[in-house]
């Protein structure tokens, strides 16, 4: 056994950027800001110009859930008027008729883009978290804006992507559009998806 003697130390504690409170005020100043990713309602504007026009927020979100065939929303809306609820005559309309068949299949975007690049969209989050930890306001704001990019990015590039799954043109469709690749003509719903930083 060694004896090392008497050991002096001097313990200072130094508080940075607030101490421990700070740092949690830091991170929780992060749940006021949300980044959104998709077709603000307040930048969607008319395909087209004209005023029975759809806006490319709405025709985003009719590829992703679809539109079924004329047959089916006229069997349904009389069921709903004769007081059904609209899930009550989507199941009766599945009893009678079977499997809802789909004029528009759904060729969802946001949801899969974003899930499939959700590896490196959450490496950007990493990245806010740090900078709101470290009290960077300057890394924060450049680390929201790189996440941002990225899933606007994957959104956009969604629509090339092999992994959406996406069914293919009618021949129909093919025939009028001379294209047989989905949701791409003008490129307009496709530029349209943006991010956004909002303060809530």
């Amino acid at each position: 056994m060694v004896n090392a003697g008497k050991v002096k130390a001097k313990v200072t504690h130094n508080e940075v950027n607030g101490g421990i409170e700070g740092l949690l005020k830091r991170l929780g100043g992060l749940g006021k800001r949300a980044l959104y990713v998709g077709v603000p309602k307040s930048t969607a504007i008319k395909r087209g110009g004209g005023e029975s026009e759809i806006t490319n927020a709405e025709l985003l979100y009719v590829h992703t859930h679809g539109v079924r065939k004329v047959t089916m929303r006229k069997a349904m809306d009389k069921m709903m008027k004769s007081g059904s609820t609209y899930s009550e005559a989507y199941q009766m309309y599945l009893h009678s008729n079977g499997s809802a068949l789909y004029a528009v299949p759904p060729r969802p975007v946001i949801g899969p883009a974003l899930k499939a690049h959700r590896k490196e969209i959450g490496k950007g989050f990493q990245r806010i978290y740090k900078a709101a930890a470290d009290g960077n306001e300057a890394a924060l704001k450049t680390a929201i804006n790189w996440t941002g990019m990225k899933a606007q990015n994957a959104c956009r590039d969604w629509f090339y992507d092999a992994r959406n799954g996406w069914p293919k043109n009618a021949p129909r469709t093919i025939k009028v559009k001379g294209s047989e690749r989905p949701l791409i003509d003008s490129g307009n719903l496709r530029n349209s998806i943006i991010y956004v930083v909002r303060e809530e």
